[in-house]
This record gives structure tokens, sequence and C-alpha cells, in this order.
């Protein structure tokens, strides 16, 4: 406190745009931010919640809880420490938090981290068939429960199976769903700097996205885009991590979030290939075969992740543009329509 009276305050501006690297569900990017003084305050807009591939709303505060772990990565790479208080408001669950900063010292490794999250990005080609390291897993793995959840590890051979097999069956069940076809179409290839770019998008033969018996990968979710997948790995088998939490709640949702934030910057440090995976949860047959089944029903999976190793000398994926700063960012005392109340 005594910093700031003499004049020192939190970067706020800095932060959300650091924060807004976060990924989202299509790049919706559905999060609000209030200032409220020095004080940063986190809302769902769920003005861009995807209906029908979303229609419970996880992906959204999913997307939110990235967002949230990278401000506070942000934060501690400017010399604040932030402190957040989560669902503070029982009469709106769309504020999602308040995060107040405490001067203190950067350090390398959070400066490191911050520089991972601008260059983090979702590349969608195949990775090498290098195995991930045990070591690196447990890393990984060790990122659950500070932030409040469980990931766990789909290592053998039939249970990576029966997860690629679920996640064709949603996938399936999706693609019968038009409204869910034109929904995908509408946030895809754009040029105005909303939804996945066709440069982020794999390019593939009419042929790929068939019914497979026995699928070897996750399903081609996207239209056919320009990035054309340069892998020449003969068997490519990357890990699959499932994040998980003991409940369902928005809460449970939130820091699920900020799991997969941690994990996406972690794995930008270690050079690591990652793209999170959200089919098998969003339709609710297969999100309940992963849980009784594969989980044994004693977590709820909110999102699951694919983790492999990117070829040396890969040319990266444009970074996805973001929405300016000037949208997502505003007084508390005005905010946007759909977003609710505010109680401090």
């Amino acid at each position: 406190m005594g910093s700031r009276t003499m004049g020192r305050t939190p970067p706020i501006r800095r932060l959300v745009e650091l924060a807004t690297r976060a990924p989202s569900v299509h790049n919706t990017q559905p999060w609000f931010w209030g200032v409220d003084s020095d004080r940063l305050v986190l809302f769902a807009d769920r003005s861009r919640q995807l209906m029908h591939a979303d229609p419970d709303g996880r992906d959204l505060i999913l997307s939110c809880g990235a967002a949230l772990h990278h401000v506070q990565v942000a934060a501690a790479g400017a010399g604040w420490r932030p402190v957040v208080r989560r669902m503070p408001d029982a009469y709106n669950d769309a504020h999602l938090a308040n995060i107040s900063f405490h001067p203190e010292p950067a350090t390398p490794a959070a400066r490191a981290a911050v520089d991972a999250l601008e260059r983090r990005r979702t590349d969608r080609r195949s990775p090498t068939s290098s195995p991930v390291p045990r070591g690196q897993l447990d890393r990984l793995l060790g990122l659950g429960p500070p932030a409040g959840v469980t990931i766990f590890a789909v290592v053998s051979r039939q249970a990576r199976t029966e997860l690629l097999q679920i996640l064709a069956e949603a996938d399936r069940q999706q693609r019968e769903d038009r409204d869910y076809v034109d929904e995908i179409v509408r946030w895809t290839g754009r040029v105005d700097g909303e939804g996945i770019p066709s440069s982020s998008l794999l390019r593939r033969d009419s042929g790929v996205g068939r019914a497979d018996p026995v699928p070897t990968g996750p399903p081609p979710r996207f239209p056919s885009g320009s990035l054309v997948d340069d892998s020449h790995s003969p068997e490519v088998e990357p890990v699959l991590l499932a994040v998980c939490t003991s409940s369902d709640d928005t809460a449970s949702r939130l820091r699920a979030g900020e799991a997969l934030g941690a994990m996406l910057v972690h794995g930008t440090v270690a050079g690591m290939a990652m793209v999170p995976l959200s089919q098998a949860i969003e339709v609710d047959r297969t999100r309940v075969l992963l849980q009784d089944d594969l989980l044994s029903d004693t977590a709820s999976p909110q999102i699951v992740v694919q983790v492999g190793w990117a070829p040396p000398g890969r040319i990266q994926v444009p970074l996805t543009r973001r929405r300016p700063v000037d949208d997502v960012l505003g007084d508390v005392s005005s905010l946007p329509p759909g977003i609710g109340p505010y109680h401090p």
C-alpha cells in the first residue's frame, strides 16, 4: 500500500492486453475486464457464448479461467503479486473474480513466463513421434493441485483408444446438428480479427473426417484452412491429458481454465505442442462416457489436452488476432449489457 501512495500503480491496460492472449473456444474471447480503482474485475461475457457447441457455457468459463491465469502471470512478470478472489458475488455468476495487486519484485522465471505467454499459439499440425518424457508429464500433472484441479494422463493404448473413440463420437453427433455446423462456419476463416483465421486451420483432403472405427488421432473439427501439415512422422501418438474437477459448478470450471492456462504456458516454455480438445465434454452422452468409463466417476472432466513435440525448425503459425483492448476493458460503473450488476 505504501508504494501506491508514492504513485506506483499496476499497469492495468498492459495486464489486460497480455491476459487476452489466452486461448478461448473458437477464439470467441468471451470476457470483459472492469476497472475498480487499481483493482481488476473479471466478468464472463455471455453475449459471446456458442449456443450450439457450448450450450451450458462450460467452454466460455474455461476460456475466462485461462485469461484469469494469464493476468496473474502478466502481473508477476511486471513486479506485482496478484491476489484473486473467485466468484465473489453470490447474485451474479458472470462476476468471476476480483484481482488486486501488491508490489513484489519480478523473478527471472516470472519474466520468462510472460515471454511464453506472448509467444503461445495453438498449432493444430501433427507433432513429432518423439515421446513426452515422464518427468515432463509429471510437471504438467503437478500444475493441477495448485489450481484446485486434478490432471490425469491417458497413457495406456486401450485408454487412449477409448478416449479417441469418445472424441470421434462427439464429433459425429455435433456434425449431425445443422445449427452447430452453421455456428462453427461463422467462427472460422474470418478476416475481421474474430474467430479462428484460415491460417490457423489445417488444409485437408475431402476424405478427411470420414468415420474411422479405430481412430488414431482427434477428429478434424474445423473446416479446411490454409495451414499445411508438414509432419512426416510415421506414427504420431501424442499424450492426452484430462483436466478434471471434483464438482461441475462455475467455480470448478474457472479453476480448470486456470490450470489449462498454466499447462499451455509451461508447454510453451518447454517447447511442447499442445492443443485443447473440448468436444468430448460438450456433448452430454460422451461427457458421461468419459466420466463413467474412463474416470470411473471419480471426477468431472472439463477439457482434454493433446501434448506432443513440435518438429525442430518448424515455421510457426501466425499469432491469432485479439479484440482491441478498448472492447474488453472498461470502468465497472458502465458495464456492457448482459454482464450483470457489479457489487463491490
